[in-house]
């Protein structure tokens, strides 16, 4: 299994619309249709103005698919501040977890935080799945704080993992 990251062409239709589409399955996974800011009738809305917040191109955002034998199976959206340097967005379809490719993706961000000159990486996830705080702590990642009560900021030191990147 080849897994690669490429470019997401926003002015694709195709890819911004399968990129929009992974964003809310991500949304959804992460908050539900449940969440407490708004009733279910509004989710489809609030996702629409978080995904096209999200799909605004910045000259510091690179948003990449993750493809395996070139088919994208997910997708990482990375955010290089002028200090920090963050994974604004990862998915993997569920057909693809639990088989090595969000570790492998993960691993690939860092190392392109590294590569850029960044000794760290940080990350947000909802505090409600488990799954993702089970994975991020898996990946070596340490909580740092809470936004409100919904969700966690993370922070990966990149210093000492400079002898593991990935070609």
């Amino acid at each position: 299994m080849t897994l690669r990251l490429r470019r997401i062409n926003l002015n694709d239709r195709r890819e911004a619309l399968l990129t929009q589409r992974f964003a809310r399955n991500n949304f959804l996974l992460n908050y539900g249709t449940r969440h407490d800011i708004f009733e279910r009738a509004h989710v489809d809305d609030f996702v629409d103005v978080y995904t096209s917040w999200l799909g605004v191109s910045r000259p510091y955002k690179d948003m990449r698919f993750v493809t395996i034998s070139g088919q994208p199976v997910g997708h990482l959206w990375m955010m290089f501040r002028p200090k920090s340097a963050w994974v604004e967005n990862l998915f993997i379809t569920a057909a693809y977890r639990g088989q090595g490719v969000g570790s492998k993706t993960l691993r690939m961000a860092e190392n392109m935080a590294l590569r850029q000159g960044y000794v760290s990486v940080f990350v947000g996830s909802a505090a409600s799945n488990l799954d993702s705080r089970r994975f991020y702590e898996r990946e070596g990642w340490k909580i740092i704080g809470q936004s409100g009560r919904r969700s966690l900021r993370w922070r990966k030191s990149l210093a000492t993992h400079a002898d593991k990147r990935i070609a």
